[in-house]
């Protein structure tokens, strides 16, 4: 279970990371905070879903 949380982790990294790379060019400036702050707020919660 250990070993599939983790690959699942960096798969997930891997993808926020490469869905950033390409959202951020398309986003006015000064959307990106907000933009950044739900993408936080998902983050969070589906790490406490995973966890429970």
């Amino acid at each position: 279970m250990a070993q599939w949380s983790t690959s699942f982790k960096t798969t997930l990294t891997r993808i926020m990371a490469a869905s950033w790379v390409v959202i951020t060019p398309l986003v006015p400036h000064r959307m990106v905070p907000v933009l950044l702050a739900t993408i936080l707020a998902a983050l969070g919660k589906w790490m406490l879903w995973l966890r429970l």
